[in-house]
């Protein structure tokens, strides 16, 4: 291991070397081959990307909890997957594991809601908790050989391949076909409800295709990110972006962006962190922080921004309203 992060460019670079020599490599065509490191990038921006414009549609349509709960029982769908399968598991099968785990937990929250009175929130609590509870027991009966544990729940960036960059390049290129071919009725379905069902839009359709979206994310994050994490990559863009933007259009644009920055500003501080204090911590883990810290100065500067407009406003109209005392 030491002895491939000497061979690394990255090896011994500070936070801000990492950019210089990042883009210098980039705009190099990354000579001698792609590094560990960028590699890292890649993954964590491509799924950045997807999970920002997914997770826009799935807060406008309040499915944020639905999305946790799926994160957390995707881990029994894998279990199974791997009991049933073994070696010859592939990624399609992961795909289907996910989709079925999707399917059961929309059904088994429902179920909950209408026939036992409970609250939705209460009753998707209630599901994801309990898969995903099983889904640990799980993996201690049945994987018991395969290195699982933790890196299920946080990922690992350091094992990932030229092989995760194509898989996430696939589900980016395909989610923007979808979404490309789908704007319109999503659009209308997240902000008039009413006005969809008339139009003859099926909410159905369109709340289990988020669903099958979801499932391959979260299959194509679970080596990068883990189960958990990925909801941060949901979340945050979006957030950071609607305090600035209130066109759908615009967060589409903004919020993807802020998914790369955050994953180069996290494998750059995992680098420094590594490099110069000998600490190994998780990359995916890195990023969220990141994500954190930027929506909180977001918070900060947008609360004094308003607050410097409005103080300016109610100069200009007091000074209108002097003007037009002196006339």
């Amino acid at each position: 291991m030491t002895i491939f992060l000497m061979l690394s460019p990255y090896w011994g670079k500070s936070f801000f070397f990492f950019f210089l020599t990042f883009f210098r490599r980039l705009f190099t065509g990354f000579p001698a081959g792609i590094a560990s490191d960028e590699i890292q990038i890649v993954v964590l921006s491509f799924l950045g990307i997807s999970a920002a414009l997914l997770g826009t549609f799935l807060q406008l349509r309040k499915m944020v909890m639905l999305a946790n709960s799926l994160s957390h029982t995707l881990l029994l769908g894998v279990v199974f997957s791997y009991s049933l399968l073994g070696p010859h598991l592939t990624f399609l099968h992961l795909i289907l594991a996910a989709f079925v785990m999707a399917i059961i937990t929309t059904f088994a929250t429902q179920l909950l809601h209408r026939f036992f009175s409970l609250q939705e929130d209460a009753s998707i609590g209630l599901v994801f908790t309990t898969l995903f509870a099983l889904g640990i027991i799980s993996v201690t009966l049945f994987m018991k050989n395969v290195h699982l544990g933790m890196e299920s729940l946080l990922g690992n960036v350091d094992m990932l391949s030229l092989s995760d960059a194509r898989a996430s390049g696939i589900l980016l290129v395909a989610l923007l076909g979808l979404l490309f071919f789908t704007y319109a009725p999503m659009k209308i379905l997240c902000f008039d409800e009413s006005l969809a069902k008339t139009l003859g839009i099926s909410t159905a359709f369109f709340h289990y295709f988020l669903m099958l979206a979801l499932s391959f994310l979260a299959v194509t994050a679970f080596k990068a990110v883990g189960v958990i994490l990925i909801l941060s990559f949901l979340i945050i863009p979006y957030l950071i972006a609607r305090l600035f933007f209130c066109r759908l259009r615009t967060i589409l644009y903004t919020a993807p962006m802020i998914g790369v920055l955050s994953s180069l500003i996290g494998v750059a501080f995992s680098r420094h962190l590594l490099s110069y204090y000998g600490l190994a911590i998780s990359t995916g883990a890195l990023v969220v922080v990141v994500l954190v810290f930027l929506y909180v100065l977001a918070y900060l500067y947008e609360k004094k921004a308003s607050r410097y407009f409005r103080q300016y406003r109610l100069r200009r109209q007091t000074n209108a309203a002097s003007d037009h005392k002196a006339l």
